[in-house]
Formats: structure tokens, sequence, C-alpha cells
């Protein structure tokens, strides 16, 4: 967020007059992935988050311009009144905090671009074989084809992100 505010950023936003480019349509379809990722489990939720973590820009573009667009403070996050902004505008009557909650599937008190990512990759048909075998791959860790509930909370600890093994399924 500092980073952004500094001068160097403000001037190029400025030269590049990006703040007043035309805004990208948002798909609505995306909103109602940020509702349904309430109902995913924790695999599911951190199986698209290393999705999201190895897609190509060019791939995911079209999520980028919506995280973009929600994230009107130009943080980097998207903050709660953010998103309660974005569902008034298109007129969805959500608990907000519900939403919010299971977006920051990490935690932080805030929804940062990996984790928007993973919410709406479903939303492009993103999540094909190839990837889920890639996914699987990166939690087999001992290589032995199977995945126990132990080793996926091992592998999360491995990278900052702890959960109870109790709370993965």
């Amino acid at each position: 967020e500092t980073a952004l505010k500094h001068k160097w950023f403000q001037q190029t936003l400025q030269k590049t007059n990006i703040l007043t480019c035309p805004k990208y349509h948002f798909d609505t379809k995306i909103i109602d992935y940020l509702i349904a990722f309430k109902n995913r489990t924790c695999i599911q939720k951190e199986i698209l988050y290393y999705i999201a973590k190895i897609a190509k820009y060019k791939d995911i573009k079209q999520l980028t311009e919506a995280f973009n667009e929600i994230d009107i403070h130009l943080t980097g996050v998207i903050e709660k009144e953010e998103i309660e902004k974005l569902f008034q505008k298109k007129g969805k009557k959500e608990d907000i905090n519900i939403i919010y909650d299971s977006l920051d599937f990490h935690n932080d008190k805030k929804i940062k671009y990996s984790e928007f990512i993973a919410a709406t990759l479903p939303s492009l048909n993103y999540v094909d074989e190839e990837r889920l075998l890639s996914a699987f791959r990166y939690f087999d860790v001992k290589n032995e084809g199977l995945i126990t509930s132990f080793l996926f909370v091992e592998v999360l600890n491995q990278n900052n992100v702890h959960v109870n093994e109790e709370l993965i399924y």
C-alpha cells in the first residue's frame, strides 16, 4: 500500500492515465463464484489457491481485471468495504461477513490477489485434469500417489498456512 502511494507510482498513474481508462466490463458470474466459495472445503480452497499461484497471466487476465476493479483503493488487496460496495452496486444481498471470511481463507483480514483468483478460477473453466494433477503432485510430498490429511496440513504449515487437521474437510 505504501509503495502504491509513492511519488513514482503516482506520477506513472497520471502519465498513463490508468485511472481514467475505460473500465473493464465486470462479469457478474464472478460474484456468483465469490458467493459459492463459502461452500468449498479447506482442501478445495487450497488446491484452487495452488492452481491460482501457477496460473499464467494471459489465462486469468479477465480475473485480474475484475480484481483491479474491486480494489478501488489500489492497495493490492480487497477490503471488506470494497466487497460491500461491489455487492451493493450489483444488487446482491448476501451476508458480507460470511463471504469475506470465506474468501480470506488464510485469515489475515484481507483478500489477497491469489485468494481472489482461487475463488473465481472456476468461472473460466480453468480447473482441468492437468492442473488438478499438478496440484495433487504438489501435495503428494512423499510421491506415494496419495495425500493424507497429515501431509496436507504439513505442506500448508511449510507455506505458513496454519490449519487444524480436523478443519480440512
